[in-house]
């Protein structure tokens, strides 16, 4: 279970002051080849310069496991929201999902559902040898959160990292511990590929295409990163003071490489360039 509370101000009156109020749980069991898990949401967010808004949800989720290779997921649910209309309204949600893993080192991941904004979609591949990991994925989904930066990214090397290690460390908490230790021992801060594009200050539609590459070495990690990204607006009739007052829609490229090198057991270096367009 998880509480928010977020509170953003500005120093300029063009852009919208904001609270956000939301609260989140989830509940899961694995029962041999089968399980499943019920979450729920809700958010308010109320804008000085606007009108409030709100949203939630609730959805279960149902997985088989057929194989070790293969396992697959359907999700049911429903949510409700005035992020479309100005009253709020209900929508059905449901979606399948299949997970393909033809080897230890290889992950094929691919879900589609149907939702108030249209169609979803979350599609990755991974694969991993013993010191690379190789990561593409397409994500299609909208994101409520407000005052958010709207991230470039391909994930961070704490994500490339737990990839790396999820062979060695099925367990995702002794896992967590792992990626900690091994970026304190390189001297890397977990979210150091993170590129900011634009600031947003409402619910968006985006769509994400990434590739990231990671290879370690004893005392060193070499990453290169490229995403392309696509924002919508879905608060039609709001004007908080962002990019979206001006255009309905926003394109970013990203390319991004880094290099960090761990020097003393207390000292460590690294450089990063990053090449980034928004249109």
């Amino acid at each position: 279970a998880r509480v928010n509370l977020q509170g953003t101000q500005s120093k300029t009156n063009a852009r919208s002051d904001s609270d956000t109020l939301g609260w989140s749980g989830r509940l899961a069991r694995q029962l041999g080849a089968a399980g499943w898990s019920l979450a729920a949401d809700q958010q308010e967010v109320d804008y000085d310069q606007g009108r409030s808004t709100e949203s939630s949800s609730l959805t279960g989720r149902f997985s088989y496991a057929w194989s070790p290779q293969w396992i697959t997921g359907l999700t049911l649910g429903q949510e409700s929201n005035d992020l479309l209309t100005l009253n709020k309204k209900r929508y059905a949600n449901h979606g399948v999902d299949l997970v393909w893993r033809p080897s230890d080192r290889t992950t094929l991941v691919a879900g589609v559902n149907d939702r108030y904004f249209g169609t979803g979609h979350n599609v990755s591949f991974e694969h991993r040898a013993a010191r690379t990991v190789v990561r593409l994925s397409d994500v299609r989904s909208v994101s409520t959160s407000p005052n958010a930066n709207v991230n470039a990214t391909l994930g961070t090397l704490y994500d490339l990292l737990d990839a790396l290690l999820s062979p060695l460390e099925p367990d995702p908490v002794k896992r967590a511990q792992l990626v900690q230790a091994e970026l304190q021992s390189r001297g890397l801060p977990g979210d150091l590929l993170v590129s900011q594009s634009f600031l947003v200050s409402q619910a968006t539609l985006q769509r994400n295409q990434q590739l990231s590459v990671l290879m370690t070495g004893r005392r060193g990690a070499f990453t290169v990163s490229y995403v392309r990204g696509q924002s919508n607006r879905l608060l039609n009739n709001l004007t908080l003071g962002d990019d979206f007052d001006v255009t309905s829609q926003v394109k970013t490229h990203s390319l991004g490489f880094l290099y960090a090198h761990r020097l003393t057991p207390v000292t460590s270096a690294n450089a990063s360039y990053t090449l980034q367009r928004s249109e």
